[in-house]
């Protein structure tokens, strides 16, 4: 009883017991604290499972979690010095008895972290070199840092005089006591991945032992020996790894075992940050880690709660506006639900009967007079007279000079003023602008009295007109009141608002005035409301970050942040190439340090789909401020920019529902012609998926320990799917797990072509026309020749493989292809062979220290195979003393005495050379077991007579 007082004032204690939540979508996505659980995020918490979660303006919504992603504290450390307190605190913290069972995990990676200390002289302060400049202190992961210092990469070497690691610039001497600051990044990286996941072990291990949740098991251990903010950094990184573990239970996680893009991983970038008066002696290399996006995080909440979004404009395709509808539905798979046709049926009678009056409206469309690129003194000749023209034209050049884009943003209000001002059944005139007029700015209100005083005719005839609709001063509720108000006493206004402020869900609309008649569109409700009977819509702009922006000469952390993720966004959706990305980033990053940047010509994202589809979205949220209620005046009007033109998205028109207002302002758009969105670089973006495949790939091949059975059975998967898949048609692609592996061709084929570098992750171009060095198809893996070897059709169709390819748009990443498809498929295939001419059953290598060295174990002998998919055996080429030592290496691991590396199928016949010996190993090269005899293939019997002979 005497208690009662805690659930009056914090009312979240009863969370338990309560079953329905009300909240906006900032608070939903904060740390919720009962006081009586742990501090968690809802959507992390017990009681969100089996959740139903209405989301309002869903589409909006994508702005509001990315801009807690970007806040969120633990996206941030100092790296090395989070390191350095690791290893002091594994090194001087004698951890109590319950973690004995644990013991090992924990001195492995003290063993690790003493010797990254020891390598890389931990005892020593990090410094930056004077000649380092603020732009060069930024690099960018992507598949291996890059930033400012392409050109001239940064390294560390050590200074015992000064008792200090400098961080400089390469010079040209080699040195062996340097080494690259890549190098130690990416070392710190390796060993904190291989800690934090010894954590999410130990926690679990002491979950079993004590009754408690896996943060406080988590927090309990790391409080032993680290402080804040790394106790809490690497908390929640640990947090993430068990609920990733806990995702991979469900039926879905097949998708994001293989899921490459952006979503999924995120990004991350450093920062060498200075502090030259508390900290001068040092120097902060700070890591920025985001591995959530706006995706991620709504793909988790489908998989254990119901999501119900809605909005007007929720399938609108905007990857900068909304979420990515395709990739959600994609990773969701049957838990993404779309509305029956039953159900679409009944929303559009609906729709319909909402609007069943509107032709007793009418809906006047009227664009401005000129665009921006047609803007002359002369044109204010267009809606004053001669006198004022001159008059204002002098006041503007004294002010702006030569610049016309702020002149014309003067035109196109005044221009709409006009109207406003002619038409006397306009009583309410909502003009939406980008920019507040506010005193001392691009559009001050000092200038805009001054010019509708000129097409009113009398020195302060507009003011009783006007009002300012924003968030400054009285504020904006007061703001709006006052509005409602007067236009309720039958006031004659001109609103100026602008986008942002008059959005999303906002609702202008007020009481009808005695005396005005008005239309009733629909017998929904009787309130008596009425909407504004007249709107301008200037050309949405500063919607996404800008670069260019010279009114915002530097960057705080978050704007260069929000603008990393639009480019991430543009890249993955194949509007920028990877190369372009990282030119904008590198500008990016010197706008954080003040630099201004110069336009590039080349990359116009306006003409860009998904800022076409968020430049509709909020002019189609303009449009519905003055669609509110079902009382409208009979003349309509709305004016526009011309140039909105060049950013209207016109697929909307069959995307979302729309208003009849919003319908006739498409319409007469369509008719003064609306700019083609720039096409989809679809190489670009197939660059993109091959380089992000191939690091996905190479982290299986490449991982310390790697080779868990989870990991080999995700291999074996991997392989299994691309043997059933390589050329998917649209249906198969869209539940298929290796989606994020296959790129998407603009029309469908069989073939295409790519070049590649030495570095297997790098790819150097990608054509769907042009035949380049290399190349993905049926012919190039041989897939009919094979079909030919007597019984290999008849297996393939029974495990369901594809014995040819069809033509499609979606077909395998270069990296998919080479290091998965054609293994996978010499393997089955050799495989088969072995056991039809030599009857010899090939056994599978299980044991996880050698898997994937070769490819096969011969039963019971310590003999190995290794299949090729080679044309001609070119074993014997300039690589082939590096490719014998590999051989011979990896034979060594697997303590074989016989290794036969075998080729499937070449063109003519060849004979068997002598085998090799090495350190108690043979080495047998086979060029060929079948070779083409005209329309045929024939066995080679002396190659199976040699394998024979050697088994």
């Amino acid at each position: 009883m005497s208690w009662r007082w805690v659930g009056k004032l914090y009312p979240m204690v009863y969370t338990a017991e309560r079953q329905v939540y009300f909240m906006s979508m900032d608070k939903f996505m904060l740390p919720y604290n009962t006081l009586v659980d742990p501090i968690e995020k809802l959507v992390d918490s017990k009681w969100f499972h089996g959740a139903y979660v209405f989301i309002d303006e869903f589409d909006a919504t994508k702005g509001t979690v990315l801009n807690r992603i970007i806040d969120d504290k633990y996206n941030k450390i100092n790296l090395i010095a989070l390191a350095k307190k690791i290893t002091q605190g594994l090194n001087y913290t004698d951890f109590p008895a319950i973690y004995t069972d644990t013991e090992k995990i924990i001195k492995n990676n003290l063993t690790n972290f003493n010797q990254l200390s020891k390598d890389y002289c931990f005892k020593y302060a990090f410094k930056t070199s004077d000649e380092i400049k603020s732009t060069d202190s930024f690099l960018f992961h992507d598949n291996g840092y890059w930033g400012q210092t392409t050109e001239k990469s940064l390294i560390v070497r050590t200074d015992t005089q000064r008792k200090q690691n400098i961080i400089n610039y390469k010079s040209g001497d080699n040195d062996n006591k340097t080494y690259t600051l890549y190098e130690l990044l990416s070392k710190i990286q390796s060993k904190l991945t291989y800690f934090q996941n010894g954590v999410s072990y130990i926690a679990k291990d002491y979950t079993n032992k004590k009754d408690v949740n896996l943060k406080t098991a988590v927090d309990s251990f790391l409080n032993l020996f680290l402080d804040n903010p790394f106790s809490d950094y690497i908390s929640a990184q640990v947090m993430s790894i068990l609920r990733a573990e806990n995702d991979k239970k469900s039926d879905i996680s097949i998708m994001d075992k293989f899921d490459t893009s952006f979503y999924k991983k995120g990004f991350r970038y450093t920062r060498l940050e200075n502090d030259d008066f508390s900290n001068a002696e040092q120097s902060e290399v700070t890591l920025y880690s985001y591995n959530d996006t706006p995706e991620s995080v709504m793909e988790k909440m489908a998989k254990v709660a119901k999501i119900v979004g809605i909005s007007a404009t929720a399938t609108l395709k905007t990857v900068l506006g909304n979420y990515d509808i395709d990739y959600l539905r994609r990773k969701l798979l049957d838990k993404y639900y779309v509305l029956r046709e039953d159900e679409q049926k009944h929303l559009k009678n609906f729709l319909n009967e909402s609007k069943k009056n509107y032709h007793k409206t009418n809906i006047n469309v009227e664009f401005t007079d000129i665009s921006e690129k047609e803007y002359t003194d002369e044109v204010w000749l267009n809606i004053v007279s001669e006198t004022d023209a001159q008059e204002i034209t002098e006041a503007l050049n004294n002010s702006y000079g030569t610049n016309n884009y702020i002149k014309f943003r003067f035109y196109k209000i005044s221009w709409a003023f006009k109207q406003f001002y002619s038409h006397d059944d306009i009583k309410s005139f909502l003009c939406f602008m980008n920019l507040h007029p506010k005193k001392g700015n691009d559009l001050g209100c000092e200038m805009l009295s001054f010019i509708f005083d000129k097409i009113t005719g009398e020195n302060g005839g507009a003011k009783n007109l006007i009002e300012y609709l924003n968030n400054e001063g009285e504020g904006y509720d007061s703001n709006l009141n006052r509005v409602r108000d007067r236009l309720s006493k039958g006031d004659r206004l001109f609103v100026i608002s602008v986008y942002k402020t008059l959005g999303t869900g906002q609702n202008p609309q007020y009481k009808i005035p005695n005396g005005i008649e008005v239309v009733k569109i629909n017998d929904k409700y009787d309130k008596d409301e009425k909407d504004f009977d007249a709107i301008y819509l200037d050309k949405p702009t500063h919607i996404i970050s800008n670069l260019y922006d010279t009114s915002q000469l530097k960057w705080d952390e978050n704007d260069f942040l929000k603008f990393v993720f639009e480019m991430e966004y543009l890249c993955q959706n194949g509007d920028i190439s990877v190369s372009q990305k990282r030119e904008l980033i590198n500008a990016g990053s010197r706008k954080l340090c003040g630099i201004p940047c110069k336009r590039k010509r080349d990359i116009d994202v306006e003409r860009m789909q998904p800022y076409k589809g968020l430049a509709t979205q909020v002019i189609n949220q303009g449009c519905g401020r003055i669609c509110r209620t079902n009382k409208k005046n009979k003349n309509i009007y709305i004016f526009a920019d011309r140039d909105i033109s060049s950013v209207i998205d016109p697929s909307a028109r069959t995307a979302i529902p729309l208003s009849p207002e919003f319908e006739k302002l498409l319409d007469e758009l369509e008719k003064i012609g609306i700019q083609e969105s720039a096409p989809t670089l679809y190489e670009e973006k197939a660059k993109k998926i091959a380089t992000d495949t191939s690091r996905t790939i190479g982290s299986y091949l490449s991982w310390e320990d790697r080779w868990t059975a989870n990991k080999i059975d995700e291999w074996k998967q991997m392989r299994s799917y691309a043997l059933l898949f390589p050329t998917p048609n649209e249906q198969e692609f869209k539940t298929f797990p290796l989606c994020d592996m296959y790129v998407e061709l603009p029309e469908k084929q069989s073939a295409y072509w790519y070049d590649q570098s030495e570095d297997y992750g790098k790819f150097d171009a990608i054509s769907f026309t042009k035949k380049l060095s290399q190349e993905v198809s049926e012919e190039d893996c041989q897939l009919k020749t094979l079909m030919k070897i007597p019984g290999i059709k008849e297996l393939f169709e029974r495990k369901g493989y594809n014995t040819f390819w069809t033509p499609t748009k979606y077909m395998m990443s270069p990296s998919l292809y080479s290091r998965i498809y054609k293994g996978a498929l010499g393997e089955v295939v050799g495989k088969q062979i072995f056991k039809d001419t030599i009857d010899v059953e090939l056994e599978d290598i299980e044991d996880s220290s050698v898997y994937e060295f070769l490819d096969y174990k011969v039963p019971g002998k310590p003999i190995y195979v290794d299949f090729k998919l080679w044309k001609e055996f070119d074993l014997g080429k300039d690589k082939s003393d590096k490719q014998r030592s590999e051989i011979f290496a990896k034979a060594k691991k697997c303590k074989a005495k016989k290794v036969f590396i075998v080729n499937i199928c070449s063109t003519t016949e060849r004979s068997c050379k002598p085998p090799i010996e090495e350190e108690g190993c043979t080495l047998f090269e086979i060029p060929q077991l079948y070779y083409e005899n005209g329309d045929q293939v024939k066995l080679s019997i002396s190659s199976i007579e040699t394998i024979s002979k050697h088994l």
